[in-house]
């Protein structure tokens, strides 16, 4: 793989002020291209600004909505600043009326953020394939209900299989309508599911980014939510993986 990229949550400790320049450089040295950020707005800020100084493409954030309509304005200064497209959002639902609640918010939100040439993608968990009251999922539910044109997804594998899931029925699903993977392998352990660094789990990569290719995916992310080495050595391991896929 030519180019992939870093969602910096992964280095959510390595990114302190006194240790943060060295841990991006690193990043940028073991062949990632591109980051997304993630955290309040002073932080998407921060670490976006010095992503963009050492040189690494930012391409959005992982937020909520909530956090982004704090101070919209803001959001998109600061999301401008750094050269982000994208303004990731999660949620978590307990009933099919907060599905559908979030929807209104959602397409709302991404009308808005269009005005200003920013995207919006829906990045899953596991509870958005907990089925609800009225028989659905809520991420089916998400699918159907995001009809604005600005509204995309973006599917984190690990998270998919953990719901029980099928990874590349979901990305043959929204073809055209992912623009952001996040890429997270699974591994299964005496105590169950986990969190694994890419090809060092049971997901069979190969297959799942010529699915995402073939759905029109532009970008491929890392993100390590749990390590068991170091989350530098982790995104070491990662990235010498997506070199020879």
């Amino acid at each position: 793989m030519d180019k992939f990229g870093l969602q910096l949550y992964t280095l959510r400790k390595e990114l302190s002020e006194e240790q943060a320049t060295d841990a991006m450089k690193l990043v940028k040295e073991l062949g990632y291209s591109y980051v997304q950020v993630a955290g309040d707005l002073s932080t998407i800020e921060r670490t976006g600004m010095l992503a963009k100084e050492i040189g690494l493409e930012v391409i959005g954030c992982a937020s909520s909505i909530d956090n982004i309509l704090v101070d919209f304005d803001a959001a998109v200064r600061i999301h401008k600043a750094i050269g982000a497209f994208d303004i990731g959002v999660s949620a978590s639902f307990k009933s099919a009326t907060e599905v559908e609640e979030y929807i209104v918010k959602a397409n709302a939100l991404a009308d808005r953020l269009a005005e200003h040439g920013l995207t919006f993608s829906y990045h899953n968990h596991a509870k958005e394939f907990i089925r609800m009251e009225n028989g659905k999922l809520p991420y089916d539910m998400l699918i159907e209900g995001l009809t604005s044109k600005n509204a995309y997804f973006m599917p984190d594998t690990y998270w998919l299989q953990y719901g029980g899931a099928d990874i590349k029925y979901y990305i043959e699903k929204l073809k055209g309508r992912i623009k952001i993977l996040h890429l997270k392998d699974a591994k299964m352990t005496f105590d169950g599911l986990t969190f694994a660094e890419i090809g060092k789990g049971n997901l069979r990569w190969a297959s799942i980014i010529d699915t995402a290719r073939a759905a029109g995916v532009e970008y491929f992310v890392v993100e390590q939510d749990k390590c068991d080495v170091s989350a530098l050595e982790s995104i070491k391991i990662s990235a010498d993986f997506l070199k020879n896929i």
